[in-house]
């Protein structure tokens, strides 16, 4: 249950209902219920979603001039951005020497 709930992208899910409603339950009725279980299987498998699930969250107080579907393109925007960059830094020895003896501006390619 907790790995299912922490896979959920909820900015979908407040575009969709126009509520936060269903968040919330998920937080506060599942996980954190599940944090004060007997069993350390259960509250591991908790904290674990709770910090999973973190990084899907909408909350409106924050994104305050942002809809959900702004919201959403920004997380997508950053994936795609992150994965980009990590290609830059993959460089083999005859590229980076290649790229560190360019002239300037040139040489700063993967500075960014």
């Amino acid at each position: 249950l907790c790995e299912l709930v922490s896979k959920i992208d909820y900015i979908t899910v407040r575009y969709i209902t126009e509520s936060s409603e269903f968040q919330n339950k998920v937080i506060y009725c599942i996980l954190l219920e599940l944090l004060g279980d007997n069993d350390q299987r259960v509250r591991t498998s908790a904290a674990n979603s709770i910090v999973q699930i973190i990084s899907v969250l909408y909350f409106e107080d924050y994104q305050i001039r942002e809809s959900e579907a702004t919201s959403k393109a920004i997380c997508e925007r950053n994936v795609f951005v992150k994965s980009f960059s990590d290609t830059k830094k993959d460089m083999t020895a005859n590229k980076r020497h290649f790229v560190d003896n360019m002239p300037f501006p040139f040489n700063k390619l993967d500075a960014e």
